[in-house]
């Protein structure tokens, strides 16, 4: 999967695009992303050919954070 800009036209008003960066460029790539004036942050993600094909045979998405031991914030994973 590849992270993909998003629209911004296409979101709530005030909605603006960010390169949400990481503390350990080791571990994680930047990741482009919008971020809505209420907070929620939305990364858009493109599947590769080869992931299509797996979701379709019937291969799980797996979603993994680093919480870092703190609680974990409330995450939606949404198709379309």
């Amino acid at each position: 999967m590849t992270p993909v800009l998003i629209d911004v036209d296409r979101m709530e008003p005030g909605t603006r695009v960010e390169l949400i960066t990481s503390s350990n460029q080791e571990v994680a790539k930047d990741l482009p992303a919008a971020v809505t004036p209420d907070g929620y942050v939305v990364s858009r993600w493109k599947l590769s050919d080869e992931d299509r094909h797996l979701v379709e045979s019937g291969a799980d998405i797996y979603v993994f954070v680093r919480a870092g031991g703190k609680p974990l914030q409330p995450i939606s994973l949404v198709v379309g």
